[in-house]
């Protein structure tokens, strides 16, 4: 027998020293006796038995069963009934206390032992139980994946907090219901997969996969979960019941279209980037002449202003190649700290232009300055004003919000924290459906025939670049809203030195080297036409050759333009070395299509004085020379 501690509660003395020298017989550890329900539960709090050998009819208020009830309930202490009697009604109360034995009196010792060690041993396996369930509850609990289980009947019976946090169910209401009743699909259906899951469960008697499937929320919320059901199964191999374990995919699943779309992207950028370079080399062209004939046609304000219309159109065309190379190599955009304010009312207006369609816009005036490509950014949201223009009725309207905002880690959006301009365009589209929500950005969608662009993914790939992000929401009734988010500056707005329409005039001995004849021979003419000496070359070694004669014949030259697009950075700047081994003092002006190539942002470090950005406009190249011709030798420490 074991040393256990046991109070007795005996309302007859002589009873309680006889209860007293049995169990002191037996071997166990006599901790008193109490002759009252209410004294019993004093002792038990003050004593703490191993376990309570309790008269069911006591003296007072609190008769043995209510206080067998209260130790039970309070203490968790097992206790053992002893009645001299033993009716139905009498018998039934004691149960409902769920006791841990029952002695009808008289009995013998050995009885007694016996009840004694079968309630210490069932005490003590339903305390190894209660201590396994609350390990196991805790266990749930602290993972990170959704679990809930149900019985043979199909009926929940546990599901653990990240279950009930996906569900949208308290555990209350959760507990005895079925799988169908609370996991429900797409636009509410019951999740009829969950019935057909559980019947191949049950057949193959085997865990089944839950692949990217649609879960609705209690409160309308969708999730994208994946995970597995298996079956609970007794040792016959019997099905008590299944699990189903499952976790959130839905930021995965938006990572994975974030990293698709990007890869998309990647497929067409080195077709844009070579049509782009090829286009650029045509509107220098253009543009170039064009400038000639307005020079030459002071006089005729008719010619001129045709001309000039010719000229913007280049410059759209322009817009429309740099849209291109920003594809091309989308991640540096040329930037400079700037407003947002103008650029987005000259888009909605260019956007909306030849249409029925107005807008209503709301910018502050205290808007942070952003760092921008203007170029790129005015084409972007150009081409969203044309979409959300597309999208509204005759007469209609779209709404145009700017405002500061700072995103916090809580507004799970595919950025760094920090501060933002943010602009909203929002349409009157009432009809816009989740999945097209979803593959508006990709390359193969369109702005629609008339829009006159190269599509959405253009944006996202423009705003990208920015270090930005843009994103949409279908609101049921309102429209379609397009956000994008550009990230503030603290730096301060500088305005550009050069004007369009502004063309220096200057004199100097130039060397211009380009690989496309027709290009040397444009800008050759402007530069002649304004008073420079012209020297063409279309290659380094051409360079070269005219560097020593210019040299030999103490006919320097004061500036050289060189194009270096089909050069990587290292032969760029082996060529550039070599000149300043004949000229140190060279100053050089590097030339280019792609604005956001290494070699043309690292221009100062390899050793060039300034850069010019192809198709250029003749007041920016004659600007640029004139400054580098009167000002620049090469940067401080190159070289």
């Amino acid at each position: 027998m074991s040393e256990a501690r046991i109070l007795v509660v005996e309302d007859k003395k002589i009873v309680a020293m006889d209860i007293q020298r049995s169990l002191e017989s037996l071997g166990y550890r006599f901790c008193g006796s109490v002759a009252s329900g209410e004294e019993a539960v004093f002792r038990v709090e003050e004593a703490r038995p191993d376990l309570v050998l309790m008269d069911i009819m006591l003296d007072g208020e609190m008769d043995g069963i209510q206080a067998a009830g209260a130790i039970r309930s309070r203490f968790g202490i097992p206790v053992i009934y002893l009645t001299a009697y033993a009716d139905e009604d009498t018998l039934r109360q004691a149960m409902e206390t769920e006791p841990f034995g029952y002695l009808l009196k008289p009995f013998e010792d050995r009885e007694l032992g016996t009840a004694i060690e079968i309630a210490l041993y069932k005490h003590r396996m339903e305390s190894k139980l209660r201590e396994h369930e609350q390990w196991l509850a805790k266990t749930l609990d602290s993972i990170g994946g959704a679990v809930v289980a149900t019985d043979a009947e199909g009926l929940i019976r546990l599901a653990n907090p990240v279950a009930r946090e996906l569900t949208g169910w308290t555990e209350q209401d959760m507990l005895g219901r079925s799988l169908p009743e609370v996991f429900q699909g797409k636009d509410g259906d019951r999740a009829h997969w969950c019935e057909r899951i559980v019947e191949q469960v049950y057949h193959c008697r085997q865990p089944v996969s839950l692949s990217d499937t649609v879960l609705k929320s209690r409160d309308g919320k969708e999730f994208i979960i994946g995970g597995n059901v298996a079956p609970i199964s007794d040792e016959k191999e019997r099905i008590m019941g299944v699990v189903l374990v499952f976790r959130d995919l839905t930021e995965a699943r938006s990572r994975e279209e974030e990293l698709l779309r990007s890869q998309k992207l990647q497929l067409v950028e080195g077709l844009a980037g070579n049509i782009a370079q090829g286009f650029n080399n045509i509107l220098t062209t253009i543009i170039g002449y064009l400038s000639l004939i307005q020079i030459d046609a002071k006089e005729e304000r008719e010619i001129r202003a045709n001309l000039e219309k010719a000229r913007q159109a280049c410059f759209m065309a322009k817009d429309l190649t740099r849209q291109l190379l920003n594809l091309s190599r989308g991640d540096n955009p040329v930037k400079e700290t700037a407003f947002i304010s103008k650029i987005v009312r000259d888009s909605a207006l260019q956007g909306l232009r030849g249409t029925s369609v107005r807008s209503r816009m709301t910018i502050p005036e205290d808007l942070w300055p952003v760092e921008i490509d203007k170029g790129l950014i005015r084409q972007a949201l150009t081409h969203l004003v044309i979409h959300a223009g597309q999208s509204c009725p005759e007469n209609g309207s779209i709404q145009v919000r700017v405002a500061n905002v700072t995103v916090l880690p809580s507004h799970r959006l595919s950025i760094d924290s920090g501060k933002y301009v943010k602009i909203s365009i929002q349409d009157q589209n009432s009809g816009v459906s989740e999945e097209y929500v979803q593959k508006m950005f990709d390359p193969s969608f369109m702005v629609k025939e008339g829009g006159g662009g190269l599509g959405l993914a253009m944006i996202y790939s423009i705003i990208r670049g920015h270090d930005g992000y843009v994103t949409a929401e279908s609101r049921n009734g309102e429209g379609l809203v397009i956000h994008v988010y550009l990230p503030a500056s603290e730096k301060k707005v500088v305005e550009n030195r050069y004007m369009e329409g502004n063309f220096p005039v200057g004199k100097g001995k130039v060397l211009l080297m380009d690989d496309e004849e027709m290009v040397r021979d444009m800008v050759a003419r402007v530069l002649r036409y304004l008073g420079y000496e012209v020297d063409l070359a279309s290659n380094g070694e051409e360079v070269m050759d005219a560097y020593g004669k210019s040299i030999e014949g103490e006919e320097r030259y004061d500036a050289v333009i060189m194009d270096l697009t089909s050069y990587d950075e290292k032969e760029a700047r082996r060529i550039l070395e070599r000149l300043k081994g004949v000229e140190p003092q060279v100053k050089a002006i590097l030339s280019g299509s792609y604005p956001n190539a290494p070699l043309m942002l690292d221009y100062r470090e390899l050793g060039f004085c300034d850069v010019v950005t192809k198709p250029y406009q003749v007041e920016d190249l004659i600007g640029t020379l004139s400054k580098v011709i009167t000002e620049g030798g090469a940067p401080h420490g190159a070289f």
